[in-house]
């Protein structure tokens, strides 16, 4: 009743105020804050590109104190996966779960208006071809920039989702031996009347080696992303060497795929992986560590 609810009132309200008077503010804390990060950002100027383009580092735990090289994943559309990317690569490399070594993470930016022109190969609807071009840019400009810079094993993993998917696999195409690992996630094949699907093809019917890692996943987006065509055809065509895994994940949605992906992508491209002895790598030519038959 009344009288009880304001007796109840009266009795808390010294003791409401007590407890917010002991409650810390920010400002009450910075002195001894920790500025939480997964990398830096830093500018780099391309000849290539023309233009100034932003990409992040992150590098493993322990990195400073030690003398040494990691494998480097290299993660398209940084502006929304760097930072879940790190960490989810970091910790899967923890030793509580060692599923993969640590890695250098390095997120090339391509988020906007010219998001769709950077990552896509072809023209298409208008907007798209400027794929090749950004991938000189990370062959020749990030990449040297990356090994001069930081103790990096010549392991290499290349990562995107959607646009960037496609982009992984028209890399794949054309540069199939670069990368170690290839992660392509709801990769848009659709794109241009599925040229992506036709110079897949082309690769595969022509080539019986081709010691390599590729990771295709797909979404709840249906067979008109083009990524079943995509899994058929490294059915019929795939070369034992070429270690290839297909993941339909039908919970998930275009825009969360990358999440899931990535996670079950870096335990396939790292599977049965363990530092050689003597690192045989040359730069067009990088050391691979195939699985036993293929898979």
């Amino acid at each position: 009743d009344y009288e009880q609810s304001n007796y109840i009132m009266c009795y808390m309200a010294p003791h409401l105020g007590s407890a917010l008077a002991q409650t810390p503010t920010v400002a009450d804390l910075k002195p001894d804050t920790i500025k939480v990060t997964t990398g830096y950002s830093m500018n780099l100027h391309s000849k290539i590109l023309n233009q100034d383009r932003t990409i992040m580092v992150s590098v493993p735990e322990g990195y400073a104190t030690s003398y040494k090289k990691y494998p480097v994943v290299y993660i398209l559309d940084a502006q929304w996966n760097f930072n879940h990317a790190s960490q989810n690569l970091a910790w899967l490399a923890s030793k509580d779960c060692d599923f993969i070594p640590q890695s250098i993470v390095v997120g090339i930016c391509s988020g906007g208006e010219k998001r769709e022109h950077d990552l896509t190969p072809t023209q298409g609807s208008g907007n798209g071809g400027g794929a090749d071009s950004l991938y000189m840019f990370i062959k020749k400009e990030v990449m040297p920039f990356i090994e001069q810079n930081y103790r990096t094993y010549n392991y290499r993993i290349l990562g995107g989702v959607s646009y960037g998917g496609l982009f992984v696999m028209n890399a794949f195409v054309k540069d199939p031996l670069y990368f170690n690992g290839y992660i392509a996630m709801s990769p848009s094949m659709w794109w241009d009347n599925q040229i992506a699907l036709k110079n897949t093809e082309e690769l595969l019917s022509k080539n019986t080696g081709l010691p390599t890692r590729l990771y295709i996943t797909l979404a709840n987006e249906g067979e008109s992303m083009g990524v079943d065509s995509l899994a058929a055809l490294l059915k019929k065509y795939s070369p034992k060497q070429l270690a290839w895994k297909y993941d339909k994940h039908l919970d998930e949605v275009h825009n969360t795929i990358n999440y899931k992906s990535l996670w079950d992508g870096a335990k396939f491209v790292f599977s049965k992986w363990s530092y050689p002895l003597v690192d045989f790598a040359t730069e067009e030519n990088p050391f691979t560590v195939p699985s036993k038959n293929g898979t």
